[in-house]
C-alpha cells in the first residue's frame, strides 16, 4: 500500500498532476454522474408568490418580449411573448433535429442523449434566430424552425450580431493530450476561441483568447489559478470567456472604434477590449468584478456588465446579491448602477444578462431563478416575471430581452405565414 502510494505520487509529480486537482476530478466526475450540470436546472429559490407582477405598468419599455427558457425533459423553447405571459410565437431548438446520432465532431461523452441546454441568442430581421447548444453547436433556425446552418464548433454562452450582419461567438477547444501549446499548461486544457461566422453561416475567422494575453504581455493573467508558487502549472478551464460584443458603427467614442471587441473573461474577473484587426488590448478591467456575465457597450464610452458576485456559500458576506456594474472608461470611475438587494431581490451564480433599454430602465434575467425583472434607472421595480411550473418551482430563463417596436405582433402574425404555406406545399 505504502509502495502503491509512492508510486502514484512519483507519477503524479511527473505529470504535474496535483492531489486536489485529482480528486476535484474525481469529485467532479462523481457528481456529473449523480446530477448532471445538465439537468441543474430547476430555478431556486422562489421568492415571489406571484409568477407574474406589474408594479408600474406606465414605466413599462414598449415591446414584446424574447425570452428563451427551459422546458424540462432536456428540451428548450425561444418564445415571443406579451407583458401578460400570453405566447406569440415560438421555436423548440431540439438537439436530436440537428445533430442526428453520429453526426457532427463530438466525442462520445460530449454528444447528449436526447437534448441540452441553449445560451446565448440573437433575433434576426426576417425573424430567424441563432444560438448555442452549451459548448457544442452554434446554429441558425427559420422562423418556422428549420435549420438554416449550423457548426460543431463548440460553441457556448453568446451570441452578438454585427452591423454587417455577421456574428461573434465563444467557442472551446478542449485539448485533452499534451503538450497543450503553452508554458506550464497541461491536459486537458479548455483553449477558449473567439469566433466570426458570417450571415451565411461560413466560419470566418477563429482566434485563441491565450494567444491574445500572450500577445499583448499578459501571461500573468493565465495563471491565476495556479496554487504551486515553484510551478505554477494550470489545467482545464482557466480562463472561461463568456461573452463578445462588437462596438457598434452607430456609437461615438474618443476610445474605441466601430468593431472593437468587448470581452469578458469570467474565470479571472476580466472584462477587455481589444481590436480584432490588429489583437491588440485597447482597455481592460481586472478585479473589480467577481464570475460576471455579459458586458455591455453603452455611449460615452462607458461599459455596462452584469456582475454575479456569487457569494451564495458565504453568508458572512451578507445576503447573495448580483448586480449591475457601470466601468467609464475614461475616468476609471466604476459604480454600482442596480443592486440585487433592492425591492425586488435577484441572484444567479452563474449566468445572467442585462440589457439596457431606451426609456433608461434595466431588463435583468436572473437565470438561477428563472426569473425576469424591469427596473427602473433608479432601482424600482416595473415589471416581473416568473417561469413558474409548480406553486414553489420555477425554471431556467436563460434569457430575455425587449424586440424593438418594428417587431410586433403583426409582424411575426405575417412572417408565421410561410410555414403554414410550406407545410400545405
Amino acid at each position: 500500500m505504502t509502495v502503491g502510494s509512492f508510486v502514484l505520487g512519483l507519477i503524479s509529480y511527473k505529470q504535474f498532476w496535483r492531489p486536489q486537482r485529482v480528486l476535484d476530478k474525481v469529485w467532479t466526475i462523481v457528481a456529473e454522474v449523480v446530477s448532471p450540470t445538465i439537468l441543474r436546472l430547476e430555478a431556486s429559490p422562489v421568492r415571489n408568490k406571484t409568477a407574474l407582477q406589474v408594479y408600474q405598468p406606465d414605466a413599462m419599455q414598449p415591446g414584446l418580449l424574447l425570452l428563451m427558457m427551459d422546458l424540462g425533459d432536456r428540451e428548450n423553447a425561444v418564445r415571443v411573448m406579451d407583458r401578460s405571459g400570453r405566447v406569440i410565437h415560438e421555436w423548440k431548438p431540439l438537439w436530436l433535429d440537428l445533430w442526428p446520432k453520429g453526426e457532427g465532431n463530438f466525442t462520445d461523452d460530449e454528444r447528449p442523449i436526447k437534448g441540452t441546454l441553449l445560451h446565448g441568442l440573437e433575433i434576426l430581421p426576417d425573424a430567424s434566430i441563432v444560438s448555442n447548444f452549451e459548448y457544442l453547436s452554434t446554429f441558425s433556425l427559420d422562423v418556422c424552425g428549420a435549420v438554416k446552418w449550423k457548426h460543431d464548433n463548440h460553441g457556448h454562452h453568446s451570441v452578438h450580431r454585427n452591423d454587417d450582419g455577421s456574428f461573434w461567438v465563444p467557442a472551446v477547444n478542449v485539448i485533452r493530450k499534451n503538450p497543450v501549446g503553452y508554458p506550464l499548461h497541461v491536459a486537458p486544457f479548455d483553449s477558449y476561441l473567439i469566433q466570426k461566422i458570417g450571415a451565411d453561416g461560413r466560419m470566418l475567422q477563429s482566434k485563441p483568447l491565450t494567444d491574445i494575453l500572450q500577445e499583448n504581455g499578459l501571461d500573468g493573467l493565465m495563471y491565476l489559478s495556479a496554487k504551486d508558487n515553484y510551478r505554477p502549472t494550470v489545467a482545464t478551464d482557466t480562463m472561461h470567456l463568456n461573452d463578445i460584443e462588437a462596438f457598434p458603427s452607430t456609437m461615438t467614442s474618443d476610445v474605441f472604434s466601430p468593431g472593437d471587441l468587448l470581452l469578458s473573461i469570467r474565470n479571472i474577473n476580466t472584462v477587455m477590449v481589444v481590436d480584432p484587426k490588429t489583437w491588440k488590448v485597447k482597455w481592460k478591467s481586472t478585479g473589480h468584478v467577481l464570475r460576471q456575465h455579459d458586458a455591455d457597450f453603452l455611449p460615452g464610452d462607458r461599459i455596462s456588465v452584469f456582475d454575479n458576485r456569487n457569494f451564495d456559500s458565504a453568508p458572512e458576506a451578507g445576503p447573495a446579491a448580483s448586480r449591475i456594474v457601470e466601468f467609464d472608461v475614461r475616468s476609471g470611475a466604476v459604480k454600482t448602477i442596480l443592486s440585487g438587494n433592492g425591492p425586488v431581490p435577484f441572484f444567479t451564480s452563474t449566468r445572467g444578462v442585462h440589457q439596457r433599454l431606451a426609456n433608461g430602465n434595466i431588463l435583468v434575467t436572473s437565470t438561477g431563478e428563472g426569473m425576469v425583472v424591469e427596473f427602473t434607472p433608479d432601482g424600482q421595480p416595473v415589471w416581473r416575471f416568473e417561469h413558474r411550473v409548480e406553486p414553489n418551482k420555477n425554471r431556467i430563463i436563460y434569457h430575455a430581452r425587449v424586440l424593438p417596436p418594428e417587431m410586433d405582433e403583426a409582424f411575426f402574425r405575417e412572417r408565421a405565414k410561410t410555414c403554414r404555406t410550406a407545410r400545405a406545399a
